[in-house]
Parts: structure tokens; C-alpha cells; sequence
């Protein structure tokens, strides 16, 4: 059975405060997550690790918008 840990323990392991994952959860791009009882909201500590790895950037002009690739309007 997987972890799942509560909104502001997963708020804690990627560094941002339990508003931002809401914010994400509105508009989407946050790590996967879910809804126990229509109402708590659980993360899987594996969705975190997977939402990290997604995230990692070579370099600041990087920009991904979610599709996966570099876009190069965001080059010097």
C-alpha cells in the first residue's frame, strides 16, 4: 500500500506552503494527488518523487510549459 502523506507534509517535502498546492490543484501542473471522502486530500510520497524528477532543470532559461519541451521563445 503506498504513503500517502497529508497536504502539508507533502507541502513540507517540496518546499512550498499548503496554499501553493492548492493553487496547483485549481489550475493543475502540481504533482499528482488524492481525494479520500470528496473532502481530504492525500498525497503519495511516489507522485512527489515523480513530480521532482519532472521538475529538474539544466539551467535558468529553461522553461517547460508542461508539454515536455524546451521552449525556445525563453532563449537569450
Amino acid at each position: 500500500m503506498p504513503q500517502l502523506l497529508t497536504e502539508n507534509d507533502a507541502a513540507d517535502v517540496l518546499g512550498v506552503s499548503p496554499r501553493t498546492l492548492a493553487n496547483w490543484r485549481s489550475r493543475g501542473g502540481g504533482p499528482h494527488f488524492v481525494r479520500l471522502n470528496g473532502k481530504a486530500i492525500r498525497y503519495r510520497a511516489s507522485d512527489l518523487d515523480d513530480f521532482i524528477e519532472k521538475n529538474i532543470q539544466s539551467h535558468t532559461s529553461e522553461y517547460d510549459d508542461d508539454d515536455g519541451d524546451f521552449d525556445e521563445e525563453y532563449e537569450d
